[in-house]
């Protein structure tokens, strides 16, 4: 995982869940209690257990630690992406070449095009719709037949 990617997942993640994140190791695995009793040394303050397995199984849930066995947890660790040795020797210093000015003609031609196929994709699903209630429509029909036949040996 990247340094991004863990900075946006655990953005999304509690506050709580934030600072059990911090108190979870990456070296090994860490029962719940252990990760408690680290966070009671660190902060002085105590966590119920039910709220620190729920934050424990939001992390293993978004990517950001790992259920290693039993009830251990540990932290993803960060990898750090690796540069190809072209961009290390040389930047990418290129300059996007300027476009050719498109004329509204242009543009207007290109809008109704996506909009045909806009079209055509909304009559393809109202077809497939009417398809389904003509289905719909026989299935009902053989049922109340079935009903009026089960009525009739009653």
């Amino acid at each position: 995982m990247t340094p991004d990617k863990q900075q946006q997942k655990l953005a999304g993640q509690t506050t709580i869940a934030q600072k059990v994140f911090q108190f979870t190791p990456v070296e090994e695995p860490w029962t719940p209690l252990q990760v408690a009793s680290a966070m009671n040394r660190a902060t002085g303050s105590r966590i119920d257990m039910h709220i620190l397995k729920g934050c424990l199984a939001a992390l293993t849930d978004s990517g950001l630690a790992r259920m290693t066995g039993s009830g251990l947890y540990q932290r993803v660790p960060v990898s750090r992406p690796s540069i190809p040795a072209t961009q290390k020797e040389q930047p990418a210093m290129t300059t996007p070449e300027p476009a050719a000015p498109v004329s509204a003609i242009d543009l207007l031609d290109g809008i109704a095009k996506r909009m045909r196929a806009l079209a055509a994709d909304i009559e393809s699903a109202a077809l497939s719709i009417e398809e389904e209630r003509a289905k719909d429509a026989v299935v009902i029909q053989k049922a109340q037949q079935l009903q009026a036949l089960l009525k009739g040996f009653a």
